[in-house]
């Protein structure tokens, strides 16, 4: 595995930058004139998964990384609800096979690519076993990993480490959904109950965008539920 000279590197990331920035402005635009935010979302998401794997294919020589190696979107942008100015959810997660020098060098290229361009980015790096381990230990990453989705990497890879989640997942589904009900009620709790705020938190206070999010996850897990129980009936 090899980087190029930096002077070209810097050549195709500005390239890779510009394109970003230029596909951007037209989505702003066709926004402002269609008003349409789940599409604008949407396609956001969408120039955003294009911008990392551009970023990851200028690294030289890589091998196998399409098997060892997991580009995941988690958060709002695993969802596709990635709004202009929203944190970019990143899950890097890898085989063990990986060499720990190379995986550095290839997630600090991208991060650092990112950061360049003026984005805000939240990740996380973990082996593939530690998704389901650490899952089970943390309701909030869990959570997340709901919502994840690949951006690069092997779909069948993916596929096998949601599979493997779910079956754990099921086994407490509604323990899990009556703790993401009772983390909701403390946040609300945490912000106070003041309806007449002249600047109202439409994210986290009560009927904002968290609970519509509740409701989204909500319907989810009863939804993996459901089909893993039709599933062990018809065995």
């Amino acid at each position: 595995m090899m980087l190029e000279k930096s002077d070209e590197i810097l050549k195709k990331i500005t390239s890779i930058k510009n394109d970003f920035l230029a596909k951007r402005k037209k989505i702003e635009v066709e926004f402002f004139k269609n008003k349409k935010g789940l599409e604008c979302c949407k396609k956001n998401s969408d120039l955003t998964d294009l911008l990392i794997r551009k970023i990851f294919f200028i690294i030289k020589g890589i091998n196998n990384f399409d098997k060892n190696f997991l580009i995941c979107a988690v958060g709002g942008y695993g969802r596709k609800h990635l709004a202009p100015f929203s944190d970019i959810d990143l899950l890097f997660a890898y085989d063990q096979k990986i060499s720990k020098k190379e995986l550095r060098v290839i997630i600090e290229f991208i991060l650092y690519s990112l950061w360049d361009i003026g984005l805000k980015i939240g990740y996380a790096v973990r082996t593939f076993e530690e998704i389901n381990l650490f899952s089970k230990k943390d309701q909030v990453i869990k959570t997340s990993i709901l919502d994840a989705r690949v951006v690069f990497g092997s779909k069948l890879v993916f596929n096998k480490i949601m599979r493997n989640f779910v079956e754990e997942f099921t086994t407490d589904s509604k323990i899990f959904l009556k703790e993401k009900i009772c983390e909701r009620k403390k946040s609300i709790q945490n912000l106070g109950f003041d309806y007449f705020k002249n600047e109202p938190n439409l994210k986290e206070s009560e009927g904002s965008l968290r609970d519509i999010n509740l409701i989204y996850w909500g319907l989810k897990i009863l939804n993996i539920s459901q089909k893993k129980n039709i599933k062990n009936s018809n065995k």
